[in-house]
């Protein structure tokens, strides 16, 4: 993660919120494979847009629009291609109201 909008620290709290949250109630070392599994679906497909945002400049978010459309959460659902639409993505976010809020 380049250091564009300081991402890398604001992608670091969002994992430790949705650890928190999937690994909320966890009583048994049994349980730990599944919570993390649900944490690599819950985290990858927004960070590594956030990643690959990380390395374009502002206002240029059009030029990796197809590579983010692979990573759209969920699948066809709009990606970020303006940098309003941008500072939405990166700073609008709250992890306890997306997807990481996973009932089990």
């Amino acid at each position: 993660m380049l250091p564009l909008g300081a991402q890398g620290a604001n992608q670091a709290i969002e994992d430790a919120g949705a650890l928190s949250a999937l690994l909320k109630n966890v009583t048994s070392s049994s349980h730990l494979s599944s919570r993390l599994q649900a944490y690599e679906r819950v985290r990858r497909l927004r960070a590594s847009r956030v990643q690959m945002l990380s390395k374009v400049r502002l206002g240029r978010e059009k030029d990796v629009e197809a590579d983010l459309r692979r990573y759209a959460d969920p699948p066809g659902s709009d990606v970020p291609t303006t940098f309003s639409d941008r500072y939405k993505h990166d700073y609008g976010y709250v992890v306890s109201r997306g997807r990481a809020n996973v009932i089990f």
